[in-house]
Formats: structure tokens, sequence, C-alpha cells
């Protein structure tokens, strides 16, 4: 009896490993393939099968909607005002608690933060009261 040479075990699990590794290469191949043809179908299904829109009733724009009253608002109603943010919203309210109610729009000047630029931006939104609110 011959014992087996180590060269023919070592080729046949070559021939073992070379089958493995080809049939990997198909699995992945094919799993590709599989995974390109599902991204195919949901791109053809999204494009043709889109539901239809929906019309929306647009409301006009009416930049003069929003006023507030110099004297009641609060920091959170002056905040709604273009280009009032939160810090000048707090000034404003603090300047009113100070110095007491506003008797017009100019006296806003008085506040830090407001010059005649942003006065006249803002003066659309506001609306006067005849005195102090109690």
């Amino acid at each position: 009896m011959t014992s087996p040479r180590p060269d023919d075990n070592n080729s046949a699990s070559q021939a073992v490993s070379a089958s493995a590794e080809d049939r990997l290469v198909r699995q992945l191949q094919l799993i590709s393939s599989a995974v390109i043809l599902l991204l195919l179908l949901q791109w053809s299904w999204i494009k043709f099968h889109r539901p239809a829109e929906i019309p929306l009733a647009r409301a006009q724009h009416s930049p003069r909607q929003l006023q507030i009253d110099l004297n009641s608002a609060d920091w959170i109603e002056w905040m709604q005002v273009d280009g009032i943010g939160p810090e000048l919203a707090s000034r404003i309210v603090a300047d009113r608690q100070i110095h007491g109610a506003f008797n017009n729009p100019e006296e806003l000047l008085r506040v830090s933060g407001i010059g005649p630029a942003t006065l006249d931006r803002i003066r659309p939104f506001l609306e006067e009261t005849a005195g102090p609110v109690p």
C-alpha cells in the first residue's frame, strides 16, 4: 500500500476551496442583481404611481394682518412682528414697565435697538391705545 502524496491532498483542497469561492461569487452576484431589480421596481412604482396632487386654497397674503397694542402686548406678541427678536421684545416690555405706557409709536425710539428704520418697518403692525392699560 502506498500512502497518498502530500501534493495530491493539497491540490484537492485547493480545488474544493476554489469551488466554494466560485459559489460565493455567484451568490453575491445573484444577491446584487436582486437588489438592483428591487430598486428599479421601487423607482418605477414611485415614478408612475404617484398620488394625485391635492389643490390647496391659499390665503391672500396681507402684510397688515397682525396688529399689536403698544401698551398691552407681551414679549411673545412683540416677537410675532417681523424684525423683533426675543431680546428686543423683552427690552420693549421692560421699558414700558419702567417708564410707563407709550403715548405713540414714536416713543418706541427710546428703547435700545429701535431706530427710525426699525420703527418704520414695524409701524404697520402697531395699534395705538388711548392711554396706559390698567
